[in-house]
């Protein structure tokens, strides 16, 4: 029978969480950063982006006329890629050019590196 009032007996939820909520919190946040990752490389167009961005910075029309979309199309691209920070953006002057992250973290880096090994030679990507 537990006793709840003597220590040695019940293990408190609350007191377990206390002791580990910086590890669940560092757990949570590369998650989340994962889920992110994954759920933006779930559409062609911005695999053709990443794959685009592989070779220079592209200014965002070049990244319109390579796509053949629509502007607001593409920036709502370049927007869920920022957001899960598989690209990132430079301003000079009017213009805004992006580019693949020059300090990624783990997980951008790998997920980065399987694009590139599986999609380098596809042909819808071209």
């Amino acid at each position: 029978m537990l006793d709840f009032n003597h220590p040695t007996s019940y293990i408190s939820p609350h007191n377990e969480m206390k002791k580990t909520s910086t590890s669940i919190v560092s757990t949570g946040v590369h998650m989340l950063s994962y889920i992110s990752a994954i759920r933006a490389l779930g559409d062609e167009n911005r695999l053709r982006i990443l794959m685009a961005l592989r070779l220079r910075p592209l200014c965002v029309c070049e990244i319109t006329t390579l796509l053949g979309l629509a502007a607001s199309t593409t920036s709502k691209h370049l927007f869920i890629l920022r957001q899960a920070r598989l690209i990132e953006s430079i301003k000079n002057g009017r213009w805004v050019y992006y580019r693949l992250p020059q300090d990624p973290t783990d997980c951008v880096r790998d997920a980065l590196a399987l694009t590139t090994r599986e999609l380098a030679n596809c042909p819808q990507i071209a």
